[in-house]
């Protein structure tokens, strides 16, 4: 169910130079996680004793470490993530004199005055920190999986993240700095009721492409904890802040360039969540392939209950053609094309209701249809490249 409180926050405010700080921090980001990759794939995958396997799904694997990422940058944003109370990937209240407010910095050994809503102002002893790496093959083109992690306004935003995840319950776009067809940056708010409670992340996000020592296109989605005032704690709401960088890299598999792509994901969080977020993770990106196809779905027109295909009129599937049976083989609509299919012919696909875009529930879809509509988004997506 979703909430309302993301209108509680207020478009946040950015001078040009701190908008340029931004991208700077970001834009270093991906590339602790560009030469962290190269390293890994040059050591054939293999990590160093201190990483910990985790777990595997599919042909991913994740490992973790206590404390920072070796790779990661030693600029100021990766040694406020580990040094203080706030656990801030990225804290622009640290430049007291930029833009249209003033803000105190204290010594980064002390801990920080938490701002919340609805709630009492609260101090947090430090959360030790894990980081992560999750790598490996999965289904679906590099540029698919990318464009289901672009966004620029609040609707698609939350649309996409229930798809991409059912624990997702409010979103909002605090603050687009700049966006193309296929890049984006900007400032985000996140809110998801996970089974350790409900929690919230308020965070930078940079979405786009770039290449590798060997000229081969590479996409990344790098996202950051961000501590802006108009994006405070929700006391009210019981939410708990969460804390995280995160960068992943989708580069097309040599042997299947259009059909699978390479994963690598680096990223830190609080070691409280860290576990549910692997399980959770590898979860949605082993199917990521599904949901690219629910991406693409919405944007077709679905067939009304009325110009369904008569149950009379079939008397075996359209697409199998065996005969249908009360107990058996019962008759299943394909909510795309309206004619009549088996239940070995049909994919449940998450897809918006009408009557509320926010809520994604499972629908049935006929694989011809499925097909048909994979094959003319790559074509529509070859065209697209070439303009």
């Amino acid at each position: 169910m979703a909430t309302s409180s993301s209108k509680a926050f207020a478009p946040v405010s950015l001078s040009a130079y701190q908008a340029g700080m931004l991208e700077t921090l970001m834009t270093q980001q991906v590339q602790d996680a560009m030469l962290a990759r190269s390293v890994q794939v040059a050591k054939e995958n293999e990590l160093d004793s201190d990483w910990r396997f985790v777990s595997s799904l599919g042909q991913l694997k994740t490992f973790k470490l206590r404390g920072p990422d070796p790779f990661s940058s030693t600029s100021s944003w990766a040694t406020t993530l580990e040094k203080t109370a706030r656990s801030t990937a990225c804290n622009l209240n640290d430049r007291s004199t930029l833009g249209g407010h003033t803000y105190n910095k204290r010594n980064r050994s002390s801990s920080w005055t938490r701002q919340t809503i609805g709630g009492d102002c609260v101090q947090r002893e430090s959360q030790s920190l894990q980081s992560f790496r999750t790598f490996g093959r999965v289904q679906g083109n590099y540029r698919d999986i990318v464009g289901v992690h672009h966004a620029v306004n609040s609707s698609d935003f939350v649309h996409y993240q229930k798809l991409l995840s059912p624990m997702v319950i409010d979103g909002a776009v605090l603050r687009t700095i700049g966006a193309t067809k296929e890049s984006y940056l900007g400032i985000k708010w996140l809110a998801e009721n996970s089974i350790s409670g409900k929690r919230d992340v308020c965070f930078a996000e940079m979405v786009g492409y770039t290449r590798d020592a060997n000229g081969r296109e590479i996409g990344f989605v790098a996202s950051a904890s961000i501590d802006v005032p108009e994006c405070p704690e929700l006391g009210s709401a019981k939410l708990t802040r969460m804390r995280m960088k995160r960068t992943m890299l989708v580069i097309s598999s040599i042997d299947y360039p259009k059909t699978t792509s390479e994963l690598f994901i680096m990223g830190t969080t609080e070691s409280y969540i860290a576990n549910s977020q692997y399980r959770v993770s590898m979860a949605i990106l082993n199917d990521i392939s599904l949901v690219v196809d629910s991406q693409n779905i919405t944007r077709q027109t679905l067939a009304h209950h009325k110009d369904w295909v008569p149950d009379e009129n079939r008397l075996s599937c359209t697409i199998c053609s065996r005969s249908f049976h009360f107990i058996s083989r019962r008759r299943h609509h394909c909510r795309m094309c309206g004619d009549v299919i088996c239940k070995t012919c049909y994919v449940n696909q998450f897809v918006c209701r009408e009557a509320d875009t926010s809520v994604a529930c499972q629908t049935k879809f006929c694989l011809r249809c499925i097909v048909g509509l994979r094959a003319n988004w790559k074509i529509s997506s070859r065209k697209s490249q070439r303009c």
